[in-house]
């Protein structure tokens, strides 16, 4: 509903997936129409204490960290804040 709004802010969405992570996130960054999603698989990081996050918008997409790895959450949470402030900055006035 945030995003439907006549000036909506930046919307990011998220996707916790249990298989075909990029497809999945894909299709919902269209359905919802938002800017970005960023999209994890699920089950795979359950009662782990690392992770990796893929990053997706409408021209590309990128894992955080940058080469696939896992990393640590609050590393993660770093990085995927960084993403966004530098998202947020590039954006028109």
């Amino acid at each position: 509903a945030v995003a439907a709004l006549p000036r909506p802010p930046y919307c990011v969405g998220f996707a916790a997936e249990s298989e075909h992570l990029l497809m999945h996130a894909q299709a919902k960054l269209q359905r919802k129409r938002i800017p970005l999603i960023i999209g994890n698989l699920g089950p795979a990081t359950f009662g782990r204490d690392d992770n990796s996050l893929l990053v997706v918008d409408a021209q590309s997409h990128h894992p955080l960290p940058a080469d696939g790895s896992q990393a640590d959450k609050l590393s993660l949470a770093r990085l995927l804040m960084q993403e966004l402030a530098d998202r947020l900055a590039r954006l028109p006035a």
